[in-house]
């Protein structure tokens, strides 16, 4: 069962929900370019200042929206593009922690180091006969800083609340301003420490019976 009115930070130190805005970086905002999207710096700049003219400290948004950002990076032009977002992004400083929105395990991680990729990317399993948790299931933490990934376990227990990774600069995180991909999976499907976090349209279907919307098992509002 959702629990919609639970509020469940992912970034340390930001707990209330008046402090996290939607933003739109889908196709069909008139203010946001491709090429803005694509350059980390003009980006981070672009979602600093969102934040701030909003009094907010960290934007998000990104469950489905199709997006620019992926149609000059060869990783994401095989085939059919894939260009529909398949999680939630939480656009703040590098130098923040993201924390367990729920009790689990470490499922596995790896640092997917290919241009355009997660870099580093942790996952974690939740269960209800491990501890009490709304989402059974896996969530994904992408876009990591390389620190992240440096003592875990697999298997290790994890905590809702406890601090679990921290944001990536550019040059480590993928080449992206940074940001994390969060996004939970019913089923890894045999991937470990990666899973695809953008779809083709045409397979919009499969991937969303696997991939449910994030945001009411935080506790946020859509954008």
């Amino acid at each position: 069962m959702v629990e919609q009115a639970v509020f469940r930070p992912l970034i340390d130190g930001v707990s209330s929900r008046t402090n996290y805005v939607p933003v739109d970086l889908s196709k069909s905002n008139p203010n946001i370019s491709a090429e803005l999207v694509q350059d980390p710096e003009r980006c981070a700049t672009f979602l600093e200042e969102y934040c701030q003219e909003r009094a907010a400290l960290v934007a998000y948004g990104g469950y489905m929206e199709n997006r620019d950002l992926y149609t000059q990076n060869g990783l994401f032009q095989r085939g059919e593009t894939r260009s529909l977002h398949l999680g939630v992004d939480f656009w703040c400083a590098a130098d923040n922690h993201i924390l367990a929105p729920f009790s689990g395990r470490i499922h596995s991680f790896a640092n997917n180091t290919v241009s355009g990729d997660y870099g580093p990317t942790l996952i974690l399993e939740h269960r209800t006969e491990w501890s009490e948790t709304p989402f059974e299931g896996f969530s994904l933490y992408g876009h990591l800083a390389e620190e992240s990934l440096a003592n875990w376990i697999v298997g290790q227990e994890v905590k809702a609340g406890e601090v679990i990774a921290k944001l990536g600069e550019a040059h480590e995180n993928g080449g992206y301003a940074p940001h994390l991909h969060f996004q939970l999976i019913l089923e890894m499907q045999d991937e470990k420490g990666d899973y695809p976090g953008v779809c083709a349209p045409s397979d919009q279907r499969r991937f969303v019976a696997n991939c449910p919307d994030p945001l009411p098992f935080l506790g946020l509002s859509a954008p």
